[in-house]
């Protein structure tokens, strides 16, 4: 797939299917934008990297307008960046429910909000990265959970707002992904009453991220539908994921419950 002519723009565009990310879109000829809080500014192996926390409305408003100056325009943008955060409701300071609803809500509210009138000019496409756990929700990830159904809920109401204006949506959900976001993910070590349940939950989740499907297989998948020519909807990654995904959808609420609880919830 050429995409000469092209302007693709990636938040969280620095490592793990962000930078996958980045990549394939250079590789396929379209001018690739990285949008991070950690790069310094300016062009490598063709990727133009724009310093910009997704958090901050103003340093967004100013990143698309300098993307629009400079490309004329944008044709696809993809919502990647995101951070989580392990431990019990209770027990989750107000700082972190900020933090974690700030990165993955309220970043691609902001980033929709000044990246849509680009994309209304070009008819483009728009790619949320939501998670199973968004579909699935996983105690003791309840805000990533939460943030990610709220990001898959956003995504299906836009899908007919933008319908008008030729602008596609896709949400992707992507199952365990082996990165670095396991080692960057915030975990409550104060737990008190919840300490064996939450530790338990933590080390379940974060074997079958090491056992995952790789940043670069997830982020293929990803390409693939952003440039089909009939972009899917959702987008659920990996065979295994598809499964639960769809098995979710249609077990009754109390044995899914029990489930989760003995898979993530119960003492090891």
């Amino acid at each position: 797939m050429k995409l000469t002519g092209k302007t693709a723009v990636v938040t969280g565009g620095t490592k793990g299917i962000g930078a996958e990310l980045c990549r394939l879109f250079s590789q396929a000829g379209a001018n690739t934008v990285c949008l991070a809080r950690s790069c310094g500014e300016g062009e490598k192996n063709g990727i133009f990297y724009i310093p910009c926390d997704v958090c901050d409305a103003a340093a967004v408003e100013n990143a698309f307008r300098a993307i629009g100056e400079k490309f004329g325009g944008m044709d696809f943008l993809i919502n990647n960046a995101g951070m989580g955060i392990s431990g019990s409701v209770e027990n989750t300071s107000e700082r972190d429910f900020d933090s974690i609803s700030d990165v993955n809500f309220k970043g691609t509210y902001n980033c929709i909000r000044f990246g849509l009138p680009l994309l209304r000019q070009s008819k483009g496409r728009l790619v949320n990265v939501s998670s199973v756990a968004g579909a699935i929700a996983i105690p003791y990830q309840a805000f990533y959970s939460a943030t990610k159904a709220a990001v898959l809920s956003l995504s299906d109401a836009l899908r007919n707002e933008v319908r008008p204006f030729g602008v596609k949506v896709l949400a992707v959900l992507p199952g365990d992904v082996k990165t670095c976001f396991t080692e960057s993910r915030r975990k409550n070590t104060d737990e008190g009453v919840y300490a064996a349940y939450a530790e338990n939950s933590v080390k379940v989740m974060e074997k079958d991220e090491q056992q995952g499907m790789s940043a670069a297989y997830a982020a293929k998948k990803i390409f693939a539908c952003a440039v089909k020519r009939n972009m899917p909807h959702v987008k659920v990654i990996g065979v295994k994921y598809k499964f639960l995904y769809f098995a979710a959808g249609i077990l009754p609420r109390r044995l899914k419950d029990w489930l989760l609880f003995k898979i993530y919830g119960g003492e090891s």
